[in-house]
């Protein structure tokens, strides 16, 4: 009888055509142990590319995953004692994106408080200074709130990245 090897998973399904690919690998060698084109990702999909695993004799001692819900569901159907870890690249991933966006804001923000102070240093007229001073404080405003909403996420990803 071949041995049974004890794997750690980590399982994803990727678009390569219109149908999904399912693919699973040993987390710490990166060895691949199941790809397979598909027809869906529900859960007895993915439970019977679980299932292939163990005619491989491969024994699977948890594994790692987006929190897709056929694969989340197919999982525990068939391997019951395996650990599941969701893994959260692509909420990162996600927050990465979200910084970016307010990272494009908080800039176009500093630029226009920018444009705002130089335009109120070239007021001539009280009237004019006046309604120059209002464009500043508002663009001004506009630049800190921009700042405290990317600063906290910018902060957050940096402590995750050094994690």
């Amino acid at each position: 009888m071949p041995s049974k090897t004890f794997v750690f998973s980590r399982s994803d399904a990727i678009f390569a055509i219109p149908a999904p690919i399912l693919g699973t690998i040993d987390a710490r060698s990166t060895t691949l142990l199941n790809i397979e084109l598909a027809s869906d990702r529900s859960a007895e999909t993915w439970k019977a590319h679980f299932e292939a695993l163990d005619k491989h004799h491969f024994v699977r001692l948890g594994m790692a995953s987006d929190r897709g819900l056929g694969l989340v569901a197919g999982y525990p159907a068939a391997c019951d004692m395996g650990w599941w870890v969701a893994d959260y690249f692509h909420e990162f991933q996600d927050l990465f994106e979200v910084l970016q966006q307010l990272e494009r804001t908080a800039y176009a923000a500093i630029n226009k408080a920018y444009n705002a102070a130089r335009t109120f240093a070239n007021a001539k007229s009280a009237a004019n200074l006046h309604k120059r001073l209002q464009q500043y404080e508002s663009a001004h405003d506009t630049c800190e709130q921009a700042i405290s909403l990317y600063d906290p996420l910018d902060l957050l990803l940096h402590l995750l990245r050094a994690a």
